[in-house]
């Protein structure tokens, strides 16, 4: 997993989904949390399976990580491109 901080979206229990933003709700050990001044709240990560069924517990939908490692949150080291298909090509699947 990379030591990579997530960002979490998370279902509401009515419903509703969401991008987390401050106190997260009570959560198992193995979900790691970090308090990130500069970019309002608690930031997590997981290491191993108990770590990310922990997050499923909190009802967590997706998970967005982080392009720096949380040893050092300031400094990318890698880059991702996220190109979705036209419409048109999906068409055609």
């Amino acid at each position: 997993m990379q030591h990579r901080l997530l960002k979490l979206v998370r279902r509401h229990t009515h419903g509703a989904i969401f991008y987390h933003k401050g106190q997260l709700p009570k959560i198992l050990i193995s979900v790691h949390q970090l308090r990130v001044v500069k970019r309002e709240g608690v930031r997590v990560w997981v290491d191993d399976l108990d770590g990310l069924l922990g997050l499923v517990e909190m009802d967590a939908v997706e998970l967005h990580p982080w392009n720096a490692t949380v040893d050092d949150i300031e400094h990318a080291n890698r880059v991702v491109f996220d190109l979705d298909p036209g419409a048109a090509l999906l068409e055609t699947l």
